[in-house]
């Protein structure tokens, strides 16, 4: 914890934005070139899971974007070996830690599996990801680290997430489509577990990417993920 609070003070100090607004495209400029080209990268593999999942490309990269920019500055001060091995051994309440470009925590693909397997029509079309229930707590967490380093199971979570969405709070689907990634961005980012109120006020915070902590200016998560797919579909 010492040494993620030192690290935390880094980019602090680095990035600070003192009292002045800073429009996002510069603030993330080299973080923004970055994720272009991972999503270029991965443009077929992308397009593929959409057609596989029945989503659009453009909204599914949405959701996540925000995180592509966060991992461009963090991939070089974490190391999460140390951190997979106390979670294989003891669980997520004793390590609890962001993996890869999506930035998925295991906590976050054991609360997916489990609402899968209470809910049929969730379960049905995502039956793959089940892991098998006659392992032990260590092997199944051992599958879960695999899969988190993995893009092919990244995304089948992701989709798997935004299908949550849907069928948690219905009353989204009748909303203009950059409404819902507003607030399935805003999911993405503070859980699905909360209360449809509850996320609404969530959604406008700007606590991106430090968090609560820091008192300086920052930016919405879900107006990140709006601004990606509008320009997209104004192009």
């Amino acid at each position: 914890m010492k040494s993620f609070i030192i690290i935390l003070v880094c980019f602090t100090t680095l990035y600070s934005f003192g009292n002045e607004t800073i429009d996002y495209k510069v603030y993330f400029k080299d973080e923004i070139v970055d994720a272009t080209k991972y999503i270029k990268c991965n443009n077929k593999i992308i397009i593929q899971s959409c057609k596989k999942y029945n989503h659009i490309k453009n909204e599914v990269v949405a959701i996540i974007y925000p995180e592509l920019l966060r991992y461009n500055y963090l991939k070089d001060f974490f190391e999460t070996s140390g951190l997979e091995l106390v979670y294989v051994n003891y669980g997520s309440e004793a390590a609890d830690f962001s993996v890869g470009h999506f930035q998925m925590k295991p906590s976050f693909i054991e609360q997916l599996e489990k609402y899968s397997r209470s809910h049929s029509k969730i379960g049905k079309k995502y039956k793959q990801l089940f892991i098998n229930h006659k392992l032990n707590s260590k092997e199944k967490r051992k599958i879960i680290v695999k899969r988190l380093k993995n893009i092919y199971w990244q995304l089948a979570y992701l989709h798997t997430f935004i299908d949550i969405c849907f069928d948690k709070f219905p009353m989204i689907q009748k909303e203009k489509k950059v409404n819902q990634i507003h607030f399935i961005a805003a999911c993405y980012n503070n859980g699905f577990n909360f209360s449809f109120n509850n996320l609404k006020n969530r959604s406008v915070l700007k606590i991106f990417p430090f968090g609560t902590q820091y008192n300086g200016n920052q930016f919405c998560y879900a107006d990140l993920s709006c601004a990606y797919y509008n320009q997209k579909v104004n192009k």
